[in-house]
């Protein structure tokens, strides 16, 4: 499952927190008079779901405000599958970056949990942490709440640049 934790004092509103297919709770915060969105996934690695979660996801980066998006999507996007391409596609459709790329699952040498921004600075730090009782890695974010204003323009996806999408995730092939 997924929880979210929020200090008391930071102004937040619940923006949707339920689908049938995976688990998923968006939420917006104030920070420094401007509202940030954080969408937090557990999609389960049965892929009969994954049409719904692209869908879902795409949704969730269509908005025009910074956008932090966090979870364990079960898609290692530097294996050449269909999946994976697609899931880039949206990521670049949409000039989201996918912020983390230590190894987060270590028994599959995968990267499965992501950290996603769709902010220039939304991100100060990030961090991959080894955690001895999961076999996932933790991955600790270090919010610049200064100045997360600067968002990130949205492009319509028309067709999918592998070329582009290859050197968003520095992968060889797709």
């Amino acid at each position: 499952g997924i929880s979210v934790y929020i200090k008391n004092e930071i102004p937040f509103k619940v923006k949707s927190s339920h689908n049938e297919t995976f688990q998923k709770i968006a939420i917006e915060l104030l920070l420094n008079d401007e509202w940030v969105k954080f969408v937090a996934f557990y999609r389960p690695p049965q892929q009969n779901n994954i049409r719904n979660f692209l869908y879902e996801l795409e949704n969730e980066l269509d908005e025009n405000i910074p956008t932090m998006i966090v979870g364990d999507m079960n898609i290692d996007p530097y294996k050449l599958v269909k999946d994976s391409r697609d899931y880039a596609s949206i990521l670049e459709s949409f000039n989201a970056k996918l912020t983390n790329t230590n190894i987060t699952r270590p028994a599959s040498k995968s990267v499965i949990d992501h950290v996603i921004s769709k902010s220039y600075n939304l991100i100060e730090e990030i961090s991959t942490i080894v955690n001895q009782k999961s076999d996932h890695n933790m991955i600790s974010v270090l919010i610049n709440k200064s100045k997360p204003n600067a968002i990130c323009h949205t492009i319509t996806r028309k067709e999918i640049n592998y070329d582009v999408a290859r050197k968003k995730f520095e992968i060889d092939a797709l």
